[in-house]
């Protein structure tokens, strides 16, 4: 595997880059990084890796085949390789309580999903003020698509739900698009009235009301 370095990273918006280089100091601007394979097979002695995975945040699909991605491809370049998973999500990091991923476990839960990116950039720079060498990889898994940018065509996860939601769930339940709607805009109030981060809606969905709809309006 060959590593190169690019530009420093930057923020989509200009204007929210003093708030997010304030909250992320060491970390924030940090290259641009190029991984690039080398030609032939794994090496005669590669070294062993241990590596550790934690969910954070609200499930979405996909997130354990990302798991097993990685251990297909470290038991394929290095056999001796381990991986640790934290039981619990963020509780179990802080807690210690692990459990090394083996072959039955991932057989058990491929095509399965979770996850968060936001505790990734806070215990990325937490390890990165206590000088710590661990090095923090954060997937972009999430059903809310807002982690889609220049570099991620899509989230892992979004359009899965979406296909979920529109074609098993909004008929079995009998939900019509409306439904739907004040449902999300339910949470979303609910969570302003808590003083919670308010979710913007990735794809708005307009479509004209019924009679019932226009009653429960009025």
């Amino acid at each position: 595997m060959q590593v190169d370095y690019g530009d420093a990273t930057t923020v989509a918006d200009a204007s929210d880059a003093h708030s997010v280089s304030r909250l992320f100091p060491l970390t924030f601007g940090q290259p641009l990084v190029h991984l690039s394979c080398k030609s032939g097979g794994p090496a005669k002695d590669p070294p062993s890796f241990r590596i550790g995975v934690v969910f954070c945040g609200r499930q979405s699909p996909g997130g354990h085949n990302v798991i097993c991605g990685i251990y297909d491809a470290i038991k394929y370049h290095s056999p001796k390789s381990k991986i640790i998973g934290f039981c619990g999500g963020t509780e179990g990091l802080f807690m210690q309580k692990t459990i090394e991923i083996t072959e039955d476990l991932v057989l058990a839960y491929r095509n399965q999903g979770v996850t968060s990116n936001t505790d990734a950039a806070q215990l990325a720079e937490t390890f990165a003020d206590t000088k710590c060498q661990t090095r923090v990889v954060g997937v972009p898994v999430t059903l809310y698509g807002d982690l889609k940018n220049q570099f991620v065509e899509a989230d892992v996860g979004f359009d899965t739900i979406c296909k979920v939601i529109l074609s098993e769930e909004v008929p079995s339940s009998k939900l019509t698009l409306f439904d739907i709607t004040k449902r999300i805009c339910d949470a979303v109030q609910a969570r302003a009235e808590q003083d919670e981060a308010v979710l913007s809606p990735s794809v708005p969905i307009i479509s004209p009301m019924n009679s019932y709809e226009r009653d429960l309006i009025a």
